[in-house]
C-alpha cells in the first residue's frame, strides 16, 4: 500500500488541487453558495477516493510483490492489465531460466558421460604401448597407430570441450572447399597407408564461408569414421554438386554401411548402434559433435547408408562463390 501510495499520492492531490481552483473561479465570477461548494468538493473527493480505491484492489498484488510481500505467482490474482502482463513475463523467464538450466546440466552430464567414456578406451592403447615397451617388442608401425589413436582421443575430447562456447571460438572467412578437403586428407594420411584405403578429392575450386578449424574438425571426424569402417583396397571419394547458389560436399566410403535401424539414431550421443559392437573404439560422440558444429555453421549435414554397401555424408552450405 505504501508504494501505491508513493506512485499515487501526487495524482490524487493534483485532482484535489484542480477541483479547489474551479471552485474559486466560480466564486470569483460571484457565485457563493458554499454549502454547495462543500458538497461539491466532498463528492469528488469521495469520488477519487472510489476510483484509487478501486485501482489499487485491481492490481493489489502487484503492489505486495513490488513491497516484497507478495509471490510472482499472486499476480495472477489480479484483474489488472498490468498485474497479468507482468506474471506472463515473469512466467515465460522462469520458463526460458529452467530450460537453459536443464540446458547446462544436461550438457555437464553429457561431458561427464563422454570422459568416462574416453577414459576407459584410452586405457587399450596406453596398455598396449606398455605391453609393447615391456615384451622388447616395439613395431614402429603399432606404436604410431596406437598414438594415433590417443592423439585422436584427445582431438576429439578438446574439441568437446570447445564446443560447449562455439559463439565464442569462430571466425568466418572464405575457404576453398579442394584445399581444406586435401590438407584433411594429408592429415590421416598414415591411416590411409595402413589401411591401405585410397583417398580420391574430385572438388572443383569452390569458395565458401566458413571456419577452418570447425571445418577441418568436420572433415576429420567423418574421414576417421569412413577410415575406421571400411575394407583395405577400397576408396574414399570426395565429390561436389553445385545447384541454386549452394554446394554440397559428397564424401564417400565404401565399407560397413550403417543398419537401417542405426540410421535415425546415429547423431544422437554415445549412440554406437550395431557397428559399435563389432568395432569397440567407437564412442559414439563424434557424429553427434559433427551434427551440432555444422548446426552452428548454418551447414545442413545428411547421411545416406547401405549396410554392407557404403556410406555417404553429405555438407550443404548455404552461399558459395566460385574460386
Amino acid at each position: 500500500m505504501k508504494i501505491f501510495w508513493q506512485q499515487y499520492l501526487t495524482h490524487f492531490i493534483s485532482h484535489l488541487f484542480l477541483m479547489l481552483v474551479v471552485m474559486v473561479l466560480f466564486f470569483l465570477d460571484g457565485y457563493e453558495n458554499f454549502l454547495l461548494f462543500g458538497y461539491g468538493f466532498f463528492i469528488f473527493f469521495i469520488l477519487e477516493a472510489a476510483l484509487l480505491f478501486r485501482s489499487y484492489w485491481k492490481s493489489r498484488h502487484f503492489w505486495g510483490f513490488l513491497a516484497g510481500q507478495k509471490s510472482a505467482a499472486t499476480l495472477k490474482k489480479d484483474t489488472s492489465p498490468m498485474s497479468l502482463a507482468l506474471a506472463q513475463l515473469i512466467e515465460a523467464n522462469q520458463l526460458a531460466h529452467e530450460q537453459k538450466t536443464n540446458q547446462l546440466l544436461e550438457t555437464q552430464k553429457q561431458q561427464q558421460d563422454f570422459i568416462e567414456l574416453w577414459v576407459h578406451q584410452m586405457k587399450t592403447p596406453v596398455t598396449i604401448l606398455t605391453l609393447l615397451a615391456q615384451e622388447d617388442q616395439v613395431d614402429p608401425r603399432q606404436i604410431v597407430a596406437e598414438t594415433k589413436r590417443l592423439k585422436e582421443g584427445l582431438d576429439l575430447a578438446l574439441n568437446m570441450s570447445r564446443a560447449t562456447s562455439f559463439e565464442h571460438d569462430f571466425h568466418l572467412q572464405k575457404l576453398n572447399l579442394k584445399q581444406v578437403v586435401q590438407q584433411a586428407i594429408i592429415k590421416e594420411k598414415m591411416s590411409f597407408i595402413q589401411r591401405e584405403i585410397y583417398p580420391k578429392n574430385f572438388l572443383p575450386d569452390l569458395t565458401v564461408t566458413s571456419d577452418e578449424k570447425w571445418l577441418a574438425f568436420i572433415l576429420q571426424q567423418l574421414l576417421q569414421n569412413s577410415l575406421k569402417y571400411s575394407p583395405s583396397h577400397s576408396q574414399i571419394t570426395f565429390s561436389a554438386t553445385v545447384s541454386n547458389s549452394q554446394v554440397t560436399i559428397l564424401l564417400t566410403d565404401y565399407g560397413q554401411g550403417i543398419p537401417k535401424q542405426d540410421l535415425p539414431r546415429v547423431k544422437e550421443p554415445f549412440f554406437t548402434g550395431t557397428n559399435g559392437r563389432i568395432f569397440p573404439e567407437a564412442t559414439g560422440m563424434g557424429l553427434y559433435l559433427v551434427d551440432n558444429i555444422a548446426k552452428e555453421l548454418a551447414i545442413d549435414f545428411s547421411i545416406a547408408s547401405t549396410q554392407g554397401v557404403g556410406t555417404t555424408f553429405s555438407l550443404t552450405f548455404k552461399k558459395t562463390l566460385p574460386s
